[in-house]
Parts: C-alpha cells; sequence; structure tokens
C-alpha cells in the first residue's frame, strides 16, 4: 500500500510524502486476538500463496494454541506493519 499511497500523492500533485510503517505491538486482549484474526482471515488462500493449510494444523485448536504460547513464552503479539502517509501541499 506504502507505493500506492506514495504515487497516489505525486499524482495528485501533492509533494512526496513523508511515509512511516507502524507495528502495533501488545500483549493485551485485541492484540493478541489479531494475529489469530489475521489467519482466519488468509487460510482460505494459503494454496494461492504457496503455504500448506496443514502447517498450522486444527483451526478449531489454533487461537488456544496461540494464546499457549503466548503465555508459556512470557510474549506478546506483533500485528501487521500500518502505513501513513503525509505530505503538503506545494506553493503556488
Amino acid at each position: 500500500m506504502e507505493l500506492a499511497l506514495f504515487r497516489g500523492f505525486l499524482n495528485i500533485g501533492l509533494l512526496p510524502p513523508d511515509l512511516r510503517l507502524e507495528t502495533p505491538i501488545g500483549n493485551d486482549p485485541a492484540s493478541r486476538r489479531w494475529v489469530y484474526d489475521l489467519f482466519c482471515t488468509v487460510w482460505r488462500r494459503f494454496d494461492e500463496f504457496g503455504i500448506s493449510a496443514t502447517a498450522i494444523g486444527d483451526m478449531e485448536t489454533l487461537f488456544d494454541r496461540l494464546e499457549a504460547e503466548l503465555e508459556s513464552t512470557q510474549s506478546y503479539a506483533a500485528c501487521i506493519g500500518l502505513v501513513g502517509a503525509w505530505a503538503r501541499k506545494p506553493l503556488t
């Protein structure tokens, strides 16, 4: 998305935008759930991406297994990168 944003800003006559990529990380329930929700969104398309759907095991137990892994490793969940862009209108 960052390339589309960059080009989009230029195409409408703005200066090249400043871009930032942020990856939310947390141990709160919403952050921890994000990883599971992401898998649920894309797992039916794994074959298209060359990923074996069986590699993640039973989808019915995935959430519990992810939770157990985070607990046992005293870890956190990292979400997908979020892109932000902003620019100024050129002086004319």
